[in-house]
This record gives C-alpha cells, structure tokens and sequence, in this order.
C-alpha cells in the first residue's frame, strides 16, 4: 500500500564559477512508494524508501555532472556515489564509485520487498558485509573498460527453510524447466531416480569440457566472476539492451533449480544471493555434478 507514501526535498542551487555550470546541495527523502516495469520485476514492488543527501556540479554545456560524494540509503542500506558522467551525442562517458560500509548481513537481507527477496528470503545470516566496486566506461572505446569490485563477506547462513534445504539435493526431486519456447518441463531428479547415471559413468573428457565452455574460472572463483561480468556489461552497452548475464556454472544451477526463467533486475538479484549460498553449503564438486544434471536432454541426470 503507497496510498500513505511521502516525499521531501530541500535543494540549494548556486551559479558556479564559470559559466553554464551549477553547484547544487541539499537532501531528498521519498517513502513508502512503489516501482512497476516488466525489466524490473514479475510483480509491482512496494515498501521502498529511499534518501539521498550530498552536493554535485551540474555543467550545462558540457552535459556533465560531477560529485564528490552522494550518500544514499535504499530501504535502511546505506551507500555512496562518487564521480563524474557525461553525453555528448552518442557519447557516453561515465567514472564511478560505489562503497557500501559494513552492515549486518540478516539486516541487509530483510530491507528487501518480498518480492525482491523471493526465495531467498528464506535464509536466516549472521555477520557483516562491505563491498565497494568501481566503473569507467566510454561508448566510443568499450574495449577499455573498467569494473572491479571487492566484497569483505564475513556472512554466514544461520539457518535454510525447507526450499532451500541442500538436502533436496540427495534424494530425488522434481526440477522444473522452461524451454525457449515457453514450455514447462517437469521432470524427477537426484539420487535414486530411475535416470539417475553416477558420474563416474561419464567421460572426463566431457565434464572438462563442459567447465572449459560455459565457466572456465569455475574452481578459481566463489560464484562471480569480474572478467565476465566485465565482459557481459560491455556487450549489453554495445547491443543496447540487457541480453548476456555473465553467469557461472554456480548461477545457473540456481537459475536452473530456485528461479524462474525470466530476465528481470529481481531475479538477478535473487541468482546473486543464491549462488553465494550454494557456494558456502556444498563444494564444487558437488556444484559440477548437479549442474551436469542437465546434460543430457532425454532428463538422465548425474551424481557422484
């Protein structure tokens, strides 16, 4: 319900010290409000809060606008914004900051809508997190782009409702698929199911070559990793529109087992907080060979 939203704001503007440029100051509070776009999310997302306080350089002519620091807060998580973008014809150029300061991992979890947590709601954490990342770009020499990140995770998961149990995984169960067309596929899975084949049963030759063509940093990296995301954003901006998602052998298992198929901010979102958990409750063997579930189309499944 937005029907009791409210909003504030308190902006200060000044010429600045040449022409056509503006300082401008001050703070913004908008509450209990609500966010609709099929890119976004399945269903409208209500309960959000945002503030922001700071001050930035607005320069007109140059279509550019600076800042040494914005500080936001999303629905209680605080962050702040730092740098500069600019546009000039079909020139985009932009280098930013981003640091968020440790917080509580539970707290940090429950600030989402339900319909941002989805499933992952269902974790209960302890502990802290920070992350800070940076990102410079310009559309006219995407092959040099920046983007590095770095998260000091010190979160544990406390406890996992039944959905997300690891223990769905040593038994059969039914996983779901939807074809490119649109079809749902239902079919049973894991240990004991009549398709069951032990991994031992399948070529080396074959995993090896599963990992080196869909995630080859797969037993280097915990779930994500920079250089595709580096590498999926860059072809995003060039083809203008949200079409690779960088994921991992780790991520699509999550995708494949917890989410639906669709491509929204959300569930990308809920495949980040998932594939962190798959990472820290079972190893990568065991990552490899649930994901090698898929390999065979006729629903024969693999395990170790």
């Amino acid at each position: 319900d937005t029907a009791a939203g409210r909003a504030h704001a308190r902006i200060h503007l000044e010429p600045g010290e040449v022409p056509e440029r503006l300082e401008v100051s001050g703070d913004v509070f908008v509450e209990n409000f609500g966010l609709e776009h099929p890119g976004l999310a399945r269903e409208p997302i209500d309960g959000l809060s945002v503030s922001l306080d700071g001050r930035a350089t607005v320069d007109i002519a140059r279509r550019r606008v600076s800042t040494p620091g914005l500080n936001w807060q999303v629905n209680g998580i605080p962050f702040t914004v730092s740098g500069w973008g600019e546009r000039a014809g079909d020139r985009t150029a932009l280098d930013v900051s981003f640091r968020a300061p440790p917080l509580s991992c539970e707290n940090a979890l429950r600030s989402f809508p339900r319909p941002v947590a989805g499933v992952a709601g269902g974790l209960a954490l302890s502990g802290s997190i920070a992350a800070d990342a940076h990102l410079a770009l310009d559309t006219r020499r995407l092959a040099e782009t920046v983007f590095n990140f770095n998260v000091q995770d010190a979160c544990s998961v406390v406890q996992a409702d039944g959905a997300l149990g690891v223990q769905r995984f040593a038994s059969p169960f039914v996983q779901r698929v939807r074809e490119p067309g649109g079809t749902l596929r239902a079919f049973v899975t894991g240990p004991g199911a009549p398709a069951w084949v032990p991994i031992e049963a399948l070529p080396p030759n074959l995993l090896n070559a599963v990992i080196a063509r869909e995630d080859g940093g797969f037993y280097r990296h915990r779930g994500f990793s920079p250089g595709e995301i580096r590498g999926a954003l860059v072809r995003n901006i060039a083809e203008g529109r949200y079409a690779y998602g960088a994921s991992t052998i780790s991520m699509q298992l999550v995708k494949n087992v917890f989410l639906a198929r669709e491509k929204t901010l959300v569930r990308k979102l809920q495949e980040v907080v998932l594939t962190w958990w798959i990472e820290q409750s079972i190893t990568k063997s065991a990552i490899q060979i649930r994901k090698s579930t898929r390999l065979n189309s006729s629903h024969s499944s693999v395990s170790r």
